[in-house]
């Protein structure tokens, strides 16, 4: 198994360059989410963001850093990672685009971040809004739903079957994608390989691949290449007992 190149190694696959935010980009729709006006707040449609591109199993920040600004996936996968001394790997929680990596600004990473795909970062640089308690607001309730998906990954690890298990993964990254625009009707890009997909649900590769095929035997879903479509969604939510995140606003109340 190949081990995340640290945080203290080159990881930009070029220097450091400066961005601007589209309408319809997913950091933008996050935003709008987890509080609404807060994209507006920041300057989002006039200022340009710092940007930096992340190769595939490196890592972005190291368990027990401080956050440096407030940083957010543009594009790509990432997550919380715990590497074994013995070279397993357990994948504990996955940052789809529009998610900020920071949850809390006055305090340090929880784990490692490790970008499971080429990934890019922005810093949204929080502390020029107007008012730097909306933008602690909105990481409150981001994180918030953050602790809503890991309790999630604890009762699929330790109760469900592996077809549960996808099921509830598949719900969940559909629900995550849908509202920042990266879902069409039931398909979305998935760019995780296999042995990525064993070490987020604590099974064997060969498990995986068993799984996913009786899936695409059942009629469950479709699989082309990067692409997944849910065929069924539910049935994949009777299967897994998958209930839906609260409300951003929901989530802080």
């Amino acid at each position: 198994m190949t081990r995340a190149v640290p945080s203290s190694a080159p990881i930009d696959d070029g220097a450091s360059r400066r961005v601007t935010i589209a309408a319809g980009d997913p950091v933008r729709h996050r935003l709008d989410l987890l509080s609404p006006g807060l994209a507006e707040a920041i300057g989002i449609r006039t200022r340009r963001f710092a940007a930096r591109t992340v190769r595939a199993r490196r890592e972005i920040v190291h368990g027990g850093e401080w956050p440096v600004g407030v940083v957010a996936l543009r594009s790509g996968w990432a997550a919380y990672v715990r590497h074994f001394v013995d070279g397993r790997r357990q994948i504990q929680h996955l940052f789809l685009p529009g998610d900020p990596i920071v949850l809390d600004r006055r305090s340090p990473y929880p784990a490692t971040i490790v970008a499971l795909s080429t990934a890019t970062l922005i810093d949204l640089d929080g502390l020029r809004t107007p008012d730097p308690a909306v933008f602690d607001d909105a990481l409150r309730r981001h994180a918030t739903l953050t602790l809503h998906h890991l309790l999630d990954a604890t009762a699929r690890l330790g109760r469900q079957s592996a077809i549960e298990r996808f099921a509830q993964l598949l719900l969940e990254v559909r629900g995550r994608l849908l509202p920042v625009g990266l879902v069409s009707e039931q398909s979305f890009q998935m760019p995780l390989t296999q042995e990525m997909l064993a070490d987020l649900l604590g099974l064997t590769s060969v498990h995986v691949n068993r799984t996913l095929q009786a899936m695409r035997q059942q009629e469950l879903i479709a699989l082309i290449g990067r692409e997944v479509t849910l065929l069924q969604p539910d049935e994949l939510a009777r299967m897994a007992d998958y209930q839906s995140p609260p409300s951003p606003d929901a989530a802080t109340h």
